[in-house]
């Protein structure tokens, strides 16, 4: 598939179809006595304290942003409740969470790299937010475990080898460039992050993951643009009416392009995290023609918001993947299991679950605008997407909101056997991707965001079957840390 050789699991479950069970994640908590006990009282007060903190549309930003760690906190930055129910969950779930990725790494599974930044992603931003250094620093320290486990190859670059348990015996031996990509965007993400903050307060472990992974980025980077440029520059020149799934644009070219805007606002913050002048030039190249390639791919939906008035939305390479194997069951919405009578074609966008890469690719390239002089994203590009996805790719429940497993609105089946025999997404059977993929952050351009948001938050404190049949993954500790983060606005 053009986006990535794995799939962007909703959470480390899959769904149970044709009789399979469902597969969790073993949980091995410690307890932290005095947590739960907080815990307990913040929840007991939930009724009578908690106020949903409003969404509003964002005005434009200032074109030059730099991320403050350091700040006063208030408490409008994340609701008490909610602040306590994820503080309890990181502190039952990141040993955990350190153990299994030093285990996947250490065995020679880059895995590991694409799920941290899947898992983390939200409460880094929502770290920064909040100003809190604690906790940002408890995540750099959980990314730095990584750097030991790089190789160095016979041309003499550094990195992270699908070795001994590779899941795919063809890659055996090699780098996975999703993997490596997606896990550099928030290396790259925090090195931005750490670099407007003045020396004497940078904490131990954020220089030596300045000193690892800014040098790494850079040369990663610079490794990867020839490749990723020429691939591009064939994605701009192919006629799309010659539907071809490797024409599409794929995660890597979208995490290339956030990761080097990152990594470049960094160094322009600290010079001492060092780029050259040619390794610059290559890098807003590429990060250019990203935009361009994106722009031209845009296709504008009519819709309707949820009081009936007429409103835009935008599809991103809307039928360019209608070809893919993953989607030959896309128009199928029936609910028995498929069968090769019912393969079909048709024209979707993305899946849900990838798409979550929108959310942070396209806040890094709108926040850091100053960097390339482009005007792209705008405010209004995330706006409109944010429209697609709650009145165009959504049952329109306001109480009971489910996501339909394609933008667009197709709802038929995803990725069938792709994960063995008898397996495959039903209908819906991508929606717990929204509220863990970070999308809830996009409440800051279209409240209805935050509103349906708020609709799953209320509903995963129940026993609701709705939640245990489509939203497990919000009553676990993993999913906690995932979702929770994104009810955080700026302060």
């Amino acid at each position: 598939m053009t986006d990535g050789e794995k799939y962007a699991t909703p959470g480390p479950f899959i769904l149970p179809v044709a009789g399979q069970d469902m597969r969790k994640e073993e949980l091995i908590a410690t307890a932290f006595i005095l947590g739960i006990l907080g815990a307990g009282i913040f929840l007991l007060l939930h009724l009578a304290l908690y106020q949903p903190a409003p969404v509003n549309i964002r005005n434009l930003s200032n074109p030059v942003y730099t991320p403050k760690l350091y700040g006063a906190t208030t408490s409008a930055c994340l609701p008490p409740d909610i602040q306590v129910q994820l503080d309890t969950a990181w502190a039952n779930h990141s040993t955990l969470m350190a153990e299994e990725f030093r285990k996947e790494l250490s065995g020679g599974d880059p895995t590991g790299l694409y799920n941290m930044q899947q898992y983390t992603n939200n409460l880094l931003d929502q770290a920064v937010t909040c100003h809190n250094p604690v906790r940002f620093n408890q995540i750099i320290a959980l990314y730095n475990i990584s750097y030991q486990f790089l190789t160095v190859t016979p041309q003499g670059y550094d990195e992270w080898i699908c070795d001994k348990t590779c899941p795919d015996s063809t890659n055996q031996g090699k780098e996975i460039a999703l993997d490596s990509l997606q896990f550099l965007y928030v290396v790259s993400r925090s090195v931005h992050i750490i670099s407007a903050i003045d020396k004497p307060n940078r904490t131990p472990e954020m220089n030596t993951f300045v000193a690892n992974f800014g040098p790494l980025a850079v040369e990663s980077y610079t490794r990867w643009q020839p490749l990723f440029l020429a691939s591009e520059e064939l994605k701009m020149d192919v006629d799309l009416h010659q539907i071809n799934a490797e024409y599409a644009i794929g995660d890597e070219d979208l995490w290339l392009s956030a990761g080097m805007v990152e990594l470049l606002a960094a160094n322009q913050n600290d010079p001492a995290i060092a780029i050259s002048d040619k390794q610059r030039m290559a890098m807003v190249k590429y990060i250019n023609l990203t935009n361009e390639l994106v722009r031209s791919r845009i296709t504008e939906t009519n819709l309707t918001d949820f009081n009936g008035t007429p409103v835009k939305g935008i599809i991103i390479d809307y039928g360019e993947l209608q070809i893919d194997t993953d989607n030959r069951f896309a128009c199928y919405s029936g609910t028995s299991f498929p069968v090769p009578d019912q393969l079909c074609t048709a024209k979707t966008g993305l899946d849900i679950s990838h798409g979550r890469r929108f959310v942070e690719v396209f806040q890094t390239l709108h926040d850091n605008r100053n960097i390339t002089g482009s005007e792209f994203p705008d405010d209004e590009f995330i706006v409109l997407m944010a429209n697609e996805l709650v009145y165009g790719s959504s049952n329109r429940n306001t109480t009971k909101p489910l996501f339909t497993n394609y933008f667009g609105g197709m709802n038929g089946w995803y990725r069938v056997g792709y994960d063995g025999p008898g397996l495959g997404y039903p209908p819906y059977g991508l929606t717990s991707s929204v509220p863990l993929g970070g999308y809830g952050y996009w409440a800051s351009y279209n409240g209805d965001v935050g509103r349906l948001m708020h609709s799953l938050l209320n509903l995963s404190e129940t026993h609701d079957q709705f939640i245990k049949k489509y939203y497990p993954e919000l009553q676990t500790d993993l999913g906690k840390i995932e979702f929770l983060p994104t009810f955080a606005r700026d302060n």
